[in-house]
């Protein structure tokens, strides 16, 4: 074959090769940096904000929102899955709407393809708005006051119900990890920790436990459990370990429970 043509081959299959990584990229939405056609995993963060934070908490705070975007960090988001992160509230219908953000993928991790794509300068402005946007879920120390009530088991309930379907998808939930950020002292009408500190088969019997129930089948949790001082007597391991069985009874695959 003569240069010529050999050039002209090249040409050809360079230009197929483009036009077919072109079209495979995934376009993306500009506000949450998540594929349009849906994150294929997500990992939800929930933060009690009910009670302030110490500053020794909130440097924990941000060092797990750090591990986010950090590649050797055991809780390294996956590039084009989903942070979903909640502050809780007093009050339930406060839960409001998350913090919500994609990994759109580090520049440092740019193939030869990617440089057909796109410009690194797009990659990298993708990755300070990505930082950006979790930097933005972390709460405000300057902000923070006891509140009257935790309903944490239900806000669990409620996230889950609506990020986690389980109607017709029990066997293709999508991939979850939650992590919960809490002193884990529930306290609402529906059941207070203040009060009382149920066994599991008379947790199921109490009014109201549909309401307090989440379907964490599939569901990985973490859980930090921040240590309050002046909760010493609440936060007993009685207390600590009431958590682990709750997460079972729900369906849930504890994979770490944390004192802070």
């Amino acid at each position: 074959m003569s240069t010529h043509n050999c050039l002209w081959l090249s040409l050809i299959l360079g230009a197929i090769l483009l036009s077919n990584t072109v079209g495979a990229a995934e376009k993306i939405e500009p506000r949450t940096l998540c594929p349009k056609s849906g994150s294929p995993g997500q990992t939800i963060l929930l933060i009690d904000t009910t009670n302030p934070l110490t500053e020794k908490t909130q440097e924990r705070l941000k060092q797990l929102l750090i591990g986010f975007q950090d590649a050797n960090n055991k809780f390294y988001l996956l590039p084009a899955q989903e942070l979903i992160v909640y502050h809780l509230k007093s009050q339930l219908e406060d839960l409001g709407n998350p913090w919500r953000a994609c990994n759109p993928g580090n520049p440092k991790d740019r193939t030869w393809k990617d440089n057909l794509i796109s410009g690194r300068y797009g990659d990298e402005r993708k990755w300070r708005n990505f930082i950006r946007l979790i930097q933005r879920s972390l709460p405000r120390r300057a902000g923070q006051v006891t509140e009257k009530q935790s309903p944490l088991l239900e806000s669990i309930a409620l996230i889950i119900a609506r990020h986690v379907p389980s109607i017709g998808v029990k066997e293709n939930r999508k991939p979850t990890r939650l992590f919960l950020f809490s002193d884990m002292l529930q306290h609402s009408e529906l059941l207070s920790h203040y009060k009382s500190l149920p066994e599991m088969n008379e947790f199921k019997k109490l009014t109201g436990y549909t309401d307090m129930q989440s379907d964490l089948k599939g569901v990985d949790v973490w859980i930090f459990y921040v240590h309050r001082a002046d909760s010493k007597h609440r936060q007993t391991p009685k207390h600590f370990y009431w958590w682990t069985q709750a997460i079972e009874l729900f369906g849930g695959h504890l994979i770490e429970q944390t004192p802070l």
